[in-house]
């Protein structure tokens, strides 16, 4: 079973998904796909990170570090806005 962890903060995210993973959960994955204006747009966490990947890298370090060697993953989409080809995407998670 996955928990799916959704934030902009390194520290937060990291200790969700230690809380996930301490619940009995067997991975966590960072949200990096919610489009939604309630989520990427006024509070910069799903879709939104994918125009900041150095923070994006930053929170699934954070997670890594705090999962006890179980399994951290993004669920992503190809692209954001105007930034939505398979070059873009290839880019995105080759910073990550």
């Amino acid at each position: 079973v996955v928990c799916q962890v959704g934030g902009n903060d390194p520290a937060l995210c990291a200790k969700a998904s230690r809380a996930a993973l301490d619940r009995g959960y067997f991975r966590v994955d960072l949200n990096v796909d919610c489009p939604s204006a309630r989520v990427a747009g006024r509070r910069e966490f799903g879709a939104a990170l994918m125009k900041k990947p150095e923070l994006t890298a930053s929170i699934l370090r954070s997670m890594g570090e705090a999962s006890g060697g179980a399994t951290v993953s993004v669920k992503t989409r190809i692209g954001i806005d105007d930034f939505d080809s398979l070059e873009f995407a290839t880019d995105f998670l080759g910073k990550l």
